[in-house]
């Protein structure tokens, strides 16, 4: 993505609907989708979805652009109605939030699973762990009304490799607080708090996608840059309500993969084939293993 300069000699912020019309963007839009009418379709779906969220015209308007550019090259709708994927405000940048329907919607075209699912537990579902450490469960809708005590994401791939997480309310909390500056401030950009059910599937769910899954590009896109604002002025991707500025899935990931430190070097912007726009590399900030801290976790 071409670095874009904001030219405007005043310091206000123009109109999402007039800032979208300047050739800087245009330009980026019309490079991004060839077709003219689809790149025309794209700036009305994208007035639309700031009209809807009127909080959103605070933003800058690259990074809501960025936003739905993701979102299209997912094939997923950018609409908070339908809960696939979203462009959340956070100060004066649209953060990208892919839901848990988001994550199982790209899996499901994966066409690697044969059944994959995520939902809430309530009180008398959970009956403990088998001799392995898996853990069991006896779902009826006799439990409908007990309140919820944690979440369960699954699948099984065609091969029948089968594999689940279950994550209690109170270890999602943790979660929250670890990962999450703004959780329990009760502001716009407190996802946790304010839509506390769709976070943790989500959350739950990706845990268990990053660790176990058949990774296809649209899911580790998705995952990668779920939850992150795009700076087109300086052509980097920042996870603006992370504490240490990494996604959540950080610190599983390396703990799974590596134990070695990586310097955090300045890189030139790369091309990223996979999204269908020029997207920034990241500076990723590896953390130290730590075993016990993502057995604590994770509870598997």
């Amino acid at each position: 993505m071409a670095t874009i300069t904001n030219k405007l000699a005043t310091n206000k912020r123009p109109n999402f609907s007039v800032a979208i019309t300047l050739d800087s963007y245009k330009n980026l839009i019309n490079r991004s989708i060839q077709d003219p009418k689809e790149a025309q379709k794209f700036i009305a779906d994208m007035m639309s979805v700031v009209s809807t969220n009127p909080v959103l015209s605070n933003c800058e308007a690259g990074s809501i652009i960025s936003c739905g550019l993701t979102a299209r090259s997912l094939n997923l709708p950018l609409s908070g109605g339908l809960g696939y994927v979203y462009a959340v405000p956070y100060g004066d940048k649209a953060t990208f939030i892919c839901g848990y329907k988001g994550l199982l919607q790209l899996a499901m075209r994966s066409g690697q699973y044969r059944r994959i699912g995520v939902r809430s537990v309530h009180q008398g579902e959970y009956k403990g762990q088998d001799e392995f450490g898996d853990d069991e469960f006896r779902f009826s809708h006799e439990f409908d009304d007990k309140p919820v005590v944690g979440y369960y994401a699954y699948f099984e791939t065609l091969n029948g490799f089968k594999k689940t997480v279950y994550w209690t309310v109170d270890m999602c909390q943790r979660h929250a607080k670890k990962y999450s500056k703004s959780y329990g401030t009760g502001k716009t950009t407190d996802l946790w708090t304010n839509s506390f059910d769709m976070m943790a599937q989500k959350t739950v769910l990706k845990q268990l996608l990053s660790r176990y899954g058949i990774f296809s590009i649209d899911i580790q896109n998705a995952i990668k840059y779920d939850q992150a604002a795009i700076n087109v002025e300086n052509n980097t991707v920042e996870y603006v309500d992370s504490v240490d500025n990494v996604d959540d899935t950080q610190e599983l990931n390396n703990s799974k993969t590596t134990d070695k430190k990586v310097e955090n070097e300045d890189k030139a912007p790369q091309e990223n084939k996979d999204l269908g726009f020029e997207m920034p590399s990241e500076n990723e900030e590896y953390l130290k293993d730590d075993e016990e801290n993502a057995q604590e976790e994770l509870q598997f």
